[in-house]
């Protein structure tokens, strides 16, 4: 072997070596830790950019996700709860007291959180495809999930797209509008199974009153 091509082997192997290995996640692994099987609660900062706004909109606050139900407790820059089930959605505004509740109408526009509860409710690809396109793409240290809702899904978002550490459950959430606007959740796991029902019990009591 001439001296030329033990070096050129050489070079391609170290290449080799030094190539970051990008793990390979699923559709159903993902799937297995985003669907609600427990009461899941997460630290949450939330970022808007919207068409009509100079700055970023931003909010602080908790999310609790539980079997067909999600609350958003924010925190700022407005004392907030919001509970969402397929059927209700309650708003309460802690520092006024305003108090708010609509019926969710399966054919009326689906707002992000109806969508988001259709998202953990999914226990397979089957049941997430009754209601979006699915793609899935393995980044270095990354999973990135993408979802565009179906025709016959009434709702201002094009897209969304969730992603997450490899192994792990999701900690970014990405909504894409029809009109340009971008809505972020970006997601620390806090609290989950008995702690995160506790959470979403007391709650539920402050928006009950």
């Amino acid at each position: 072997m001439s001296s030329l091509l033990r070096k050129g082997c050489l070079v391609f192997i170290c290449a080799l070596w030094l190539s970051p290995v990008v793990a390979s996640e699923t559709l159903p692994e993902v799937l297995q830790r985003i669907h609600t099987q427990q009461t899941r609660q997460y630290q949450y900062r939330e970022v808007r950019q919207m068409d009509f706004l100079e700055h970023d909109w931003v909010s602080t606050g908790e999310m609790i996700i539980a079997q067909d139900q999600l609350l958003i407790s924010q925190l700022t820059p407005r004392s907030v709860l919001i509970s969402i089930t397929p059927s209700r959605m309650i708003y309460l505004d802690r520092d006024s007291g305003t108090r708010r509740v609509r019926a969710l109408k399966k054919q009326a526009s689906m707002s992000a959180f109806q969508l988001l509860i259709k998202l953990f409710q999914a226990d397979s690809r089957i049941a997430l495809e009754q209601h979006f396109q699915v793609g899935l793409t393995n980044q270095s240290e990354r999973w990135l999930m993408r979802l565009t809702p179906k025709n016959d899904l009434a709702t201002r978002i094009s897209s969304m797209e969730i992603s997450g550490l490899h192994q792990a459950g999701p900690d970014h959430i990405e909504l894409f509008f029809n009109d340009g606007d971008t809505t972020e959740w970006f997601l620390s796991l806090s609290a989950i199974e008995a702690d995160a029902d506790r959470a979403l019990a007391q709650s539920l009591q402050q928006i009950a009153k």
